[in-house]
């Protein structure tokens, strides 16, 4: 499957589903499908980036079509992706705030790709990122909003100020909104940004349930961790959610929707003594 093909399958049934025809590559499979192979694939698609947005702007399906070499690499490195529901950007209010659960480097590269399929879209992602070589000069392209994940005031400030801005001209915004990625999900530790975002821009809030530790947390090198190939790698995506009032009860059914993704997935959910607190402190958002 093209990327013409896959873009036609998510726009028309919103699902996507790793045809069985793609294998892993000959060097993958002659190399016992190392972690650097997929890597060296990453890097690959990154020199080609940069090579077409050298001069010129790096625009959305440029952007959306080297995401999808993202995909392939994992795919072909042995990993198994699954899509659904991604449809309901179709009939619905745009622009949106995208609100998904962290696992991995794997979804900030992934993810913005159905979506962007839909329209403008730009990523709240640590600032260490725009320093990437080659990597950074793509990223700043695409008009992302970094953040230090360092001091939580100044970066929700950060993201309600620009996000606001960037949504105003009718750009989508996708946030994970837990400093740390977890191979489980605790609502405590999600916090209410998208929400508060969502609140003050007027536009619905759209959960996405994910599922990304085929690729690990490296121990030297955080993004670049070893591969899981008996992992699936998985995005769900749920109805926009309109905020109202304090926007307690659209974060409550961003967490309903991710909880229950991962309990259909057999995927491990916890609840941490924080979650009561958060919640309590939302009202508080917009002060």
């Amino acid at each position: 499957m093209d990327f013409e093909a896959f873009s036609r399958s998510i726009l028309e049934t919103g699902a996507y589903r790793t045809p069985e025809s793609i294998r892993r590559g000959i060097p993958a499979r002659l190399l016992g499908g190392r972690a650097w192979w997929f890597y060296a694939q990453v890097l690959a698609t990154v020199i080609h980036g940069r090579f077409v947005s050298a001069g010129r702007k790096f625009g959305r399906r440029q952007w959306a079509y080297h995401a999808f070499l993202m995909m392939r690499a994992a795919e072909r490195a042995g990993g198994s992706v699954t899509m659904e529901g991604m449809n309901a950007l179709r009939s619905g209010p745009w622009p949106v705030v995208v609100a998904a659960n962290h696992m991995s480097m794997l979804e900030t590269m992934i993810l913005p790709c159905p979506v962007m399929l839909y329209g403008d879209v730009s990523v709240v992602v640590k600032e260490s990122l725009k320093d990437y070589p080659m990597f950074g000069h793509i990223l700043r392209q695409t008009r992302p909003i970094f953040v230090s994940r360092r001091d939580a005031r100044t970066d929700l400030k950060t993201v309600l100020s620009e996000g606001e801005k960037l949504l105003s001209e009718g750009r989508s915004m996708v946030i994970f909104p837990q400093a740390t990625r977890r191979p489980w999900f605790d609502p405590s530790e999600f916090n209410t940004m998208a929400v508060k975002l969502a609140r003050r821009a007027d536009v619905p809030v759209v959960p996405v349930a994910l599922q990304t530790d085929f690729q690990g947390i490296g121990r030297f090198l955080r993004d670049f961790g070893p591969l899981d190939r008996t992992r699936p790698i998985r995005f769900k995506m749920g109805a926009p959610v309109p905020v109202t009032g304090n926007g307690r009860e659209a974060h409550r059914e961003v967490l309903r929707f991710i909880e229950t993704a991962f309990r259909e997935w057999g995927l491990d959910v916890r609840s941490g003594p924080e979650e009561k607190s958060r919640e309590e402190r939302l009202p508080e958002a917009e002060q």
